[in-house]
């Protein structure tokens, strides 16, 4: 993937005919960083060493369509932002692309303008879907370390790092549950003078505390 801050962005162009390769090299070079591939088979092969941060492919294609390649190339990197071209005219293959996945549609005879801008577009829609991804990678380690820290506070006294009530209970009821009735009596009168120590001890850490 590009690194944007040193780099320019990074196209996959992909079609089966030369000259459009050409041309769209010509057209886009200057602000991106443009690769080529005649098929759908070879652009899988270049993405999966080197992930571009956009894929313009022709929809028809000998072999492998570029239908069918809109999945494949998400399964290595759902970063990653697909446009289809087609010379078909119809809707009906916009509808199928956008369907499969692709993030817009243009057609041929190309309109310059309208590629260039439909590239822009692409491109900045790959920008918002990293930012995403790295924001909601930061908000679930915060999360984590967050209930972490309050599952410790749940148990154990912030001031003291002691076990506290809770924790002293927890611990008693589960040994208590797997032990014989006379066995568990006497374990509640050790648990009793155990709990008396403890709050003492966190009494004179508090009182030299203040």
């Amino acid at each position: 993937m590009a690194d944007q801050t040193t780099q320019l962005p990074e196209i996959l162009i992909v079609d089966d005919e030369p000259g459009v390769r050409d041309l769209l090299t010509d057209l886009l070079s200057e602000k991106y960083d443009c690769m080529t591939a005649a098929s759908g088979d070879e652009a899988i092969g270049l993405i999966r060493t080197h992930l571009p941060d956009l894929v313009i492919s022709d929809i028809n294609m000998p072999g492998m369509s570029g239908i069918e390649m809109i999945p494949k190339v998400y399964e290595l990197s759902p970063d990653i932002v697909v446009m289809m071209i087609s010379g078909n005219q119809k809707l009906d293959s916009a509808i199928e692309a956008i369907r499969a996945g692709a993030f817009d549609f243009i057609k041929k005879p190309f309109d310059l303008d309208h590629v260039e801008m439909a590239v822009r577009r692409a491109v900045d829609h790959h920008l918002l879907i990293v930012e995403k991804r790295k924001h909601d990678e930061q908000l679930e380690q915060l999360v984590a370390e967050r209930t972490k820290q309050l599952n410790y506070l749940a148990y154990y006294d912030a001031l003291t790092g002691l076990p506290n009530r809770a924790r002293c209970l927890t611990t008693v009821s589960r040994t208590l549950s797997r032990t014989p009735p006379a066995i568990a009596r006497w374990r509640r009168c050790l648990f009793r003078l155990n709990a008396s120590r403890i709050f003492a001890t966190r009494l004179a850490i508090r009182l030299q505390i203040r």
